[in-house]
């Protein structure tokens, strides 16, 4: 299925990558939403088998990467064929911004007026899980789809070996280089195109880097960036990848990344920023700043880039914000005789639990209505700009480098997604990253103040 990545709405896009995983706040909120709140289907719910029972659906807009619709059109595309084919279950539908939205279900959370179904990613979901209002979802990923699904994805969509979310799609936070700056220096071979899922040493990479700088041009090698906590995963991917660096404990209860290798990869960060391999003031600099400067061509090499850029850049180019010219992806750069690690942002849908056990059950039948049908399992994970997690899925898309990251999922590493309160975890993470980049602490102390804090918080009651 060949879909254009030129509509994808810019807010979905950075989400994609920077997300996530914000879990991912701070985004705008979506142009057209408020027109879609509280939009109910139409339908006649006293038709069909069994007694009547209307749920309610709370969608972030995620589904934006399909022509000619606005937001919230798809699900209601799909909750008007739903009750048709289910006349006793009416779905009202509740579009909800990122900004704001999660604040939304953890009042919502708090007053036991939660939604019956709700679409978001594994860092907020597990969270919720762990507050014991999710409805399990074994009986809806069954055995055979689990088989279908990549162990190191469906993993983070459990809790002790319970399902809690269904999975849509993913997407891998990857390199995107500047092909056309490294032709024009002559430094092409540089880069592994050639090489079997394009994997390189740390070694490797810091060459490339030295190349652009010594290239004599007005371009960064590359950015860090440390100024909130968006993107904050994509740091410590690089280190987790490049030196082998285990961030959490099997069993999610402690933080290790003051561990020898992570100490090690926050090191050699400062100095190559030292050495102006990294453009300077990272203290200050977010991840959206990253993003476009890369785009606009001022730096050749974006450490916390996706597929789905491909699809900003193009309404980057159409709004006059940034420069043409061709790129391409590249895993993080591995430790020596190690595969590549890469941070997999996943999407897909929890069931709350609000002691109604028929709303329950008509919210599992839609989610498998949209997860396993012909008509919409392809088309959902494609409205998100996402990979799908089934390995009988593959192939969606015609645009290569979304068939280049598709090999890319296979190297998911544990970014603690699950761990309890995963969103207070992250905010210990940059107060202490811009300690070490200013010097005034040491990369030990930095990470050990993260990981003494980071601790504390995935242990809060």
């Amino acid at each position: 299925m060949k879909k254009s990545l030129a509509k994808l709405i810019l807010t979905i896009m950075i989400l994609s990558l920077i997300v996530v995983a914000v879990g991912c706040g701070g985004q705008d909120q979506q142009d057209g939403q408020d027109d879609q709140n509280d939009k109910v289907s139409e339908g006649d719910s006293n038709e069909g088998d069994g007694e009547s029972v209307e749920i309610v659906w709370w969608q972030y807009p995620r589904f934006t990467n399909i022509e000619e619709k606005e937001v919230g059109d798809f699900e209601s595309e799909i909750i008007a064929d739903f009750e048709e084919e289910n006349p006793n279950i009416k779905v009202k539908i509740e579009m909800i911004p990122w900004n704001g939205g999660p604040e939304k279900v953890n009042v919502a959370i708090a007053s036991n007026s939660t939604p019956d179904v709700l679409f978001d990613y594994p860092g907020r979901i597990m969270g919720y899980a762990t507050q014991d209002v999710l409805v399990p979802l074994d009986d809806v990923v069954t055995d055979d789809i689990k088989g279908d699904i990549p162990e190191n994805l469906l993993q983070a969509c459990q809790l002790d070996g319970t399902t809690y979310m269904y999975p849509c799609g993913a997407t891998p936070i990857v390199v995107a280089v500047n092909l056309d700056f490294f032709k024009e220096i002559g430094k092409e071979d540089l880069l592994p195109l050639d090489k079997e899922d394009r994997t390189w040493t740390l070694e490797e990479f810091e060459t490339a880097l030295k190349a652009v700088k010594d290239s004599g041009k007005d371009v960064y090698p590359s950015m860090l960036f440390a100024g909130n906590e968006q993107g904050d995963s994509s740091m410590r991917m690089f280190i987790q990848s490049a030196f082998d660096a285990e961030l959490i404990n099997d069993d999610h209860t402690e933080i290790i990344f003051n561990n020898e290798n992570a100490v090690k990869g926050l090191e050699w960060m400062i100095e190559k920023y030292k050495e102006g391999l990294f453009a300077p003031g990272a203290e200050s600099t977010v991840s959206l700043d990253v993003v476009e400067t890369f785009f606009q061509t001022k730096s050749a090499i974006n450490i916390m880039a996706s597929p789905q850029h491909h699809g900003l850049h193009e309404t980057y180019i159409a709004d006059g914000k940034a420069e043409e010219f061709e790129w391409a992806l590249f895993p993080y750069p591995n430790a020596e005789g190690k595969d590549p690690k890469a941070e997999v942002q996943l999407s897909g849908f929890c069931v709350f639990d609000n002691e109604d056990e028929a709303k329950a059950e008509a919210a599992k039948k839609l989610i498998k209505f949209i997860l396993d049908s012909d008509k919409y399992k392809d088309q959902a994970v494609v409205a998100t700009g996402q990979l799908p997690v089934r390995n009988s899925m593959t192939g969606l898309y015609d645009d290569e480098d979304y068939q280049f990251s598709e090999n890319l999922l296979k190297y998911a590493a544990d970014t603690a997604y699950t761990a309890n309160n995963y969103a207070g975890m992250r905010t210990k993470w940059y107060p202490n990253i811009q300690g070490a980049l200013t010097e005034k602490l040491s990369a030990q102390e930095a990470l050990d103040a993260f990981a003494k804090e980071g601790t504390e918080e995935i242990n809060k009651e």
